[in-house]
């Protein structure tokens, strides 16, 4: 009976992916995701989610109140099967499945539509040709269109912005913000998720350009505006209409341990923590490492599991390397001010290497003989808290 009734669902879909088929002209009516999702039935690939949402389409479809859905809810966009994007029926551009519903397809569309309808405004015909192939012809004038209309928007005030480029893996990404963003609000941005979605690196070359336009007050920018900035930038920048406040290059990894110097920033609350990673070689071959907090003593050293352990192996030939490193800003937290001594070691044990690589924490102290704390540098630790003012 169970396979009776798996047969005869088999049918139903298979019928109405038919007439689905039938009354969409072998499915050239439709979206392609509405294709793909018509096709998806007939495999038998959907869901409890998928089923409803196909049950609804043969609904739309056989009530004859179907209409192709606007490309990323962009009137009048459609996107037929092969990619090539239609704007009133008129071919302008091509996206293909990968990019074609992303957030920076959907950017590039309002840019799109912005173009196509400064062309109707002046009597030109919309095509492929004018609205991306020749458009430079057409860039200025079109330029001093949507400054007018940032403009009228600021309404005499200043606009500081930022253009955050992201490179990851071979892909570029750009995209433009009101002020400066924070990490955070880099990571969160759904640009840099898609980035991340698809290509599963964690790490991200990033360029923040920070841009100023206009003289009078900051105005806190709304959707309106972010939408204009990037129809606006080429021609504030190529006509000096803004300036470049600062631009900011850096490698950074929204990964675990991105989460983790988080965690240990609200542990510090504005101040700074000494930390010290030593390694230790017996012989030629043995080695050891260790992360401590603070800056330790040679009877600290001693001490440690690892320096006990290679001695028994070498007695006479133990070195040790040490580097301490300083991260935060501020006075450098004691252990007593420190809620859970565990969870913060493990925390630098998790970040000894991620925090000098990506420039984060200052070297302070360098040690490369065990039986002599002397320093190689003439920078030293005493010199340090001399500099910061603080207490050795």
């Amino acid at each position: 009976m169970a396979g009776e009734r798996f047969i005869d669902e088999i049918k139903s879909t298979c019928d109405m992916a038919c007439e689905i088929l039938k009354l969409t002209h072998d499915g050239d009516d439709l979206e392609p995701m509405d294709l793909k999702l018509t096709e998806s039935a007939v495999n038998g690939f959907l869901n409890k989610y998928g089923k409803t949402k196909f049950g609804e389409l043969y609904k739309n479809v056989t009530d004859g109140v179907y209409a192709k859905p606007y490309l990323n809810g962009i009137e009048p966009f459609t996107r037929d099967h092969e990619g090539y994007i239609f704007y009133k029926g008129i071919h302008v551009e091509h996206y293909s499945s990968n990019y074609a519903y992303t957030e920076r397809a959907k950017s590039n569309l309002i840019e799109l539509k912005r173009r196509c309808e400064f062309l109707e405004r002046n009597d030109v015909a919309v095509s492929s040709v004018n609205v991306i192939w020749r458009w430079e012809k057409y860039a200025d004038e079109f330029g001093v269109e949507q400054l007018k209309l940032l403009n009228n928007l600021l309404d005499g005030k200043g606009l500081e912005y930022s253009e955050v480029e992201l490179y990851n893996c071979g892909y570029n990404e750009k995209y433009y913000v009101c002020g400066k963003p924070s990490l955070e609000e880099i990571r969160i941005n759904p640009v840099t998720q898609e980035l991340k979605n698809r290509d599963g690196d964690d790490e991200y070359n990033i360029t923040i350009r920070n841009y100023v336009y206009g003289d009078n007050e900051n105005l806190t920018a709304s959707d309106e505006i972010v939408s204009l900035l990037p129809l606006c930038h080429d021609y504030l920048v190529n006509h000096e209409f803004s300036e470049l406040l600062s631009e900011t290059v850096q490698t950074t990894d929204f990964g675990k341990n991105y989460g983790n110097v988080r965690k240990l920033d609200e542990i510090l609350k504005n101040r700074s923590v000494i930390f010290t990673h030593n390694w230790l070689i017996g012989g030629n071959y043995d080695h050891e490492h260790f992360i401590v907090f603070g800056n330790p003593t040679l009877d600290e050293i001693k001490e440690n599991y690892g320096y006990c352990k290679l001695l028994k192996l070498h007695p006479d030939d133990v070195r040790n390397y040490s580097m301490t490193y300083s991260y935060g800003v501020g006075a450098p937290i004691t252990k007593d001010e420190i809620p859970d001594m565990d969870e913060f070691e493990e925390l630098l044990q998790e970040l000894y290497e991620y925090l000098p690589k990506h420039g984060l924490a200052k070297e302070i102290d360098r040690s490369d003989c065990l039986y002599d704390k002397s320093i190689e540098d003439s920078y030293s630790y005493e010199d340090y808290c001399e500099e910061e003012g603080f207490e050795p």
